[in-house]
């Protein structure tokens, strides 16, 4: 994309949430506005902090060739660094920011989108680094009937210690 195209996206951009804060100002008051702000930034940090380092280290093993992820292009670390790209949309100030963050959040949104990026320009770049493209080694379940297969992104769940039960710290 030719640069002055996107200063003036960006610019439309900042303009149209400058517009979204008079509105909800105008709507529900500024205290509310703020404190709405607030606490979708706050939201992002904390998303950001639960997922954005498991998935770097997730990126760094994929393009490092390395793990069990490495050269993985059934979308799993798409999926992963889209759930990042939500959180720093939540925490920039601005309700279309936090409304795109907001949609990047819900799961079957990421896993489509993930798909179509592994689809194509994922798998292609893999490819021309001269790696093996192939499919995950962890098979998702069918969620069936009878099925006890529980499928979690590396995010999603911590360890337990055996003796307590309980989560490290």
């Amino acid at each position: 994309m030719p640069l002055p195209r996107l200063k003036t996206l960006l610019a439309l951009w900042c303009l149209a949430e400058v517009i979204a804060f008079a509105l909800a100002v105008h709507l529900v008051g500024l205290g509310w506005t703020l404190l709405a702000i607030l606490a979708t930034t706050a939201l992002g940090f904390v998303l950001l902090k639960r997922t954005g380092a498991a998935t770097m280290l997730m990126l760094r093993a994929t393009f490092q060739g390395h793990g069990p992820q490495a050269r993985r292009t059934d979308g799993t670390v798409v999926a992963n660094a889209l759930a990042v790209a939500a959180a720093l949309a939540l925490v920039l100030p601005g309700f279309l920011s936090d409304l795109a963050g907001l949609v990047l959040l819900a799961r079957p949104v990421r896993r489509r989108l993930a798909a179509s990026i592994g689809r194509g320009r994922l798998a292609r770049t893999f490819a021309a680094m001269g790696g093996e493209v192939r499919r995950g080694d962890v098979k998702a379940s069918d969620g069936g009937p009878g099925s006890r297969t529980v499928d979690l992104d590396p995010a999603e769940w911590r360890s337990r210690d055996p003796a307590t039960r309980k989560l490290p710290s």
